[in-house]
């Protein structure tokens, strides 16, 4: 069975000040930017791993491309959430 993988890593600089109102609009565009580039080239994006932002899970949603969270947003969440729950009177 041959299994065939690749990684692509596209980086867009986008200026706050010119192109969006705030820095969450800002992580937006600069993978909507991507997205157009790497189709340029003739790439379907089928995965598209990210750091929890809500706008672009909402924006991925409607495009229909699995996404996933890198891991190390992900326990670095629980790892904050768990620390808050274990300062409570009851641990």
């Amino acid at each position: 069975m041959h299994i065939e993988v690749v990684f692509i890593i596209q980086l867009s600089a986008i200026h706050q000040a010119n192109e969006t109102s705030c820095s969450q609009q800002t992580e937006l565009e600069g993978c909507k930017e991507s997205f157009v580039i790497l189709k340029q080239f003739g790439f379907t994006e089928s995965v598209f791993m990210s750091a929890r932002h809500k706008g672009i899970g909402e924006w991925i949603r409607e495009s229909r491309t699995k996404h996933y969270f890198d891991s190390w947003h992900v326990a670095r969440s629980l790892t904050k959430k768990l620390l808050k729950g274990s300062k409570g009177k009851q641990c």
